[in-house]
Order: structure tokens, then sequence, then C-alpha cells
């Protein structure tokens, strides 16, 4: 059995500090990541990801506003990795920054699922299927997040796709429909709208981003509909369908 002072479960921005901050404090360190490469999902799949896409709308929508001798349109058959042309390069880039810090801070690395046995033990599980037991004083857990999937809404990462595969789609859409008025349905509801896509938003609330001040949602909004964007709110999804030929049917309890 390994042991430890802390052991932290989870390599995104909150779990890559706790163990920095640990291993600075003299206290032995162990860090636990199901996937091969450390980050999480923020790095690998979230805020890096949307943000070299947001940053080549922005560029898109720059280009079409100052068009004033021609209209200036993305191809309809723009492939998606274009559009993240650098995206790779900069995901590696964190990637290694992070394995650096982590081997300087002599912060052993662990690779594999984690399941609590009782108060002070876990038990890893290996890509490989071996399994091994982990004690120690203090445990961190930082194990993220993943999209909720609704029962009624089958998301198949082709067609219907959750915030995790999005950018995953070959070719850019004409239309896109966004459920939810969040954080990230409005960030991409933006950035493909911004990249020519028309984008239509649902959800059940009268408004989004609610949290919000309400002079911000008012910005937002007007915005999103100033550049032909639609908000449909008040409205509950009864189901979601690809329709098996060239579109994603979407209809509602009203």
């Amino acid at each position: 059995m390994k042991s430890f002072h802390v052991v932290v479960i989870g390599s995104g921005p909150a779990g890559q500090k706790a163990a920095v901050q640990a291993a600075k404090a003299d206290q032995s360190v162990a860090i636990i990541e199901q996937d091969k490469f450390l980050g999480g999902a923020c790095v690998h799949r979230g805020t890096i990801p949307s943000k070299t896409l947001r940053e080549n709308a922005l560029r898109v929508k720059k280009m079409r506003e100052n068009a004033t001798l021609c209209n200036f349109e993305v191809a309809e058959d723009t492939e998606m990795a274009t559009l993240i042309d650098r995206l790779n390069a900069v995901v590696q880039s964190h990637d290694t920054f992070m394995v650096n810090q982590i081997e300087r801070n002599m912060i052993t690395r662990l690779h594999g699922r984690a399941h609590f046995v009782d108060a002070n033990t876990l038990s890893l599980e290996s890509p490989n299927g071996s399994t091994e037991l982990i004690e120690a004083q203090t445990f961190v857990i930082a194990s993220g997040s993943v999209p909720r999937h609704p029962e009624n809404i089958p998301v198949d990462h082709e067609n219907i796709l959750d915030s995790d595969s999005i950018l995953s789609m070959l070719y850019l859409p004409p239309s896109l429909i966004v459920l939810g008025g969040g954080v990230i349905a409005s960030e991409y509801a933006s950035i493909f709208q911004a990249l020519g896509v028309k984008v239509t938003m649902i959800d059940r609330y009268e408004r989004p981003l609610g949290f919000m001040d309400e002079d911000l949602v008012e910005r937002f909004m007007g915005t999103f509909a100033e550049m032909s964007g639609k908000w449909v709110g008040e409205t509950e999804v009864s189901s979601v369908a690809w329709n098996g030929v060239s579109e994603v049917v979407v209809s509602c309890a009203n």
C-alpha cells in the first residue's frame, strides 16, 4: 500500500494547484488523473478549446464587419479543424508545463480511477485493470464535472452533441440549436453565431444567465438579437431526435 500525506483526485485547475500548494508545505503528495494527460476538462474539452475557437470567431466577425467592398462569409463546407488549428499546440504546451511543475515539486503522478474504500483509503484502478490501495491523511476531491444528459435527449456525439463533444464535429453547421441558457450555452451560442451559424437558444427560464446582473444580460440578449440570434425562453423541450437524413428536430411542450 502506498502512503501519502495528501492525495488529490483530479488534475484540473483546482487539483493541480492544491497538489502544488501541499507539496510546497513539505507534504508528500500524489495526484490521480483518469486521463493520460493532465489538466482535466478545462484544458482538453472546456476552457482552452472554447477560447481557441472564440479567438477565430472574433477574427471572422471583425472581417465581416470590415468587409465594405464585398460580402465576407465562412464557406458552408468549412472544417471545424481549420477553426481550432492551434488547439493541439496550445493543449500540448499546457500539458508540458503542468508535467514539469508536478515533477519539479516531486508530486507522485498516478493514472487511473479512484474509489474510496474507507475514510483514509482509496482503491486505484489503472487502465490495464489492475488495482492498488492508496492511503492518506487528507484527500482533495477535485474530480470536476461532466455534461448532463437528460433522458429525452439522446446525445450521440455526432448530430446531437454535448459541451464536451461539440468541437469534435467535422464541419461548421448551417444552423445550431443550443439547449440551455447558462454560461457554457451562451458562450457557444455566441461563438457559432459569430461564425455565421444560425443559432437558436431554448431554455425553460425566461432569460439566459439568470444569476448575472440584469444590465449585462440585457446587453447579451440585445447583441445576440442584433446578430440574428433567436432566444426562446420559458419553453420545455419534449424530445430531440435526428431525422436520419439531414436535420435534428427539437419538439417543445408548447
